[in-house]
């Protein structure tokens, strides 16, 4: 047997091998896919059924575009969003939205008791200064001491 032809059947071998792979995951997770999915993946493995005969037949010297094939399925199951994956983006989008929300809120709180601090500030300032006016209009000895000390 010659070198080239061992190549053909050990890249038929790898591809059969990679596209039973493929075909064993999408029937094990097929609740995962929805119908147009299922479908597109048929119609690619008929024609990576396909594709190795017709290169054999009229091409045998390109024999490696079924590699580029079993690739191209991988790269589809590795990248394709299923119905739970879809859910999945719609909720962190939603919690998203509500975290940027709830920021806001907490940005306004924050606000709003910062404006309180500060009342509560100039209040017990004027408060302090009004009980030493007190007791400094009582006692005029200690006149203007009550609002050096505070």
């Amino acid at each position: 047997m010659r070198k080239k032809d061992k190549f053909g059947i050990f890249a038929l071998v790898v591809m059969v091998i990679f596209m039973s792979e493929a075909v064993v995951l999408i029937f094990l997770h097929r609740e995962k896919f929805t119908k147009p999915q299922m479908l597109l993946y048929s119609i690619l493995f008929l024609y990576g059924i396909a594709l190795p005969v017709i290169q054999s037949n009229n091409f045998p010297r390109f024999r490696i575009t079924g590699f580029y094939y079993v690739i191209t399925v991988f790269i589809i199951l590795l990248y394709i969003e299923t119905p739970d994956e879809q859910a999945l983006k719609s909720v962190v989008m939603n919690l998203n939205s509500i975290k940027e929300g709830l920021e806001k809120k907490v940005e306004e709180e924050n606000d709003r008791l910062q404006a309180l601090d500060e009342k509560e500030y100039k209040l017990s300032h004027q408060l302090m200064f009004v009980m030493s006016k007190t007791i400094d209009a009582k006692d005029k000895y200690t006149s203007g001491h009550s609002i050096r000390v505070a």
